[in-house]
């Protein structure tokens, strides 16, 4: 899971800041909130 930061001009053009990875589980600030990431359901084993 990641979350991407504002996004800023660069000479490419606008691009995110920063990004900050994480894992299932984790408890993510972002924006001023708290997020559980094991509330998210993972995807569906195609091979299931």
């Amino acid at each position: 899971m990641a979350v991407l930061t504002d996004p800023g001009p660069t000479p490419e053009g606008p691009r995110y800041r920063t990004r900050h990875d994480h894992v299932f589980g984790d408890q993510i600030n972002a924006g001023g909130y708290t997020i559980d990431s094991s509330a998210f359901l993972p995807y569906e084993d195609d091979d299931a």
